[in-house]
């Protein structure tokens, strides 16, 4: 079992997941104030993720893109409505995701 901790590894998750934030937050809403559609650029770093740290790089992505997600506020309604399914719905569409 490898236990020491791979600098390179940890910086590149840490950079994906900065990279996950600014689209879900930033360009992903410009996009689609602008066109209309709601583009899920986010996948391409939880992809990434997935194809240089192994399932569990791209399950911190996805959890990540959850998390942002279930605080947006198109998803405010959902959560006043049925709390429990939102966040069930919202963490199975990120789990799709990777």
């Amino acid at each position: 079992m490898k236990t020491k901790l791979d600098i390179r590894k940890l910086t590149y998750l840490a950079m994906l997941t900065a990279l996950v934030v600014v689209l879900q937050l930033a360009i992903a809403p410009l996009i689609g104030s602008l066109t209309g559609l709601s583009p899920a650029l986010v996948l391409v770093p939880i992809m990434l993720g997935v194809a240089a740290m192994g399932i569990g790089g791209g399950a911190w992505l996805a959890f990540v893109f959850c998390f942002i997600v279930l605080f947006d506020p198109t998803t405010v309604p959902f959560l006043e409505f049925n709390p429990f399914l939102t966040v069930v719905l919202v963490f199975a569409k990120g789990d799709k995701a990777k």
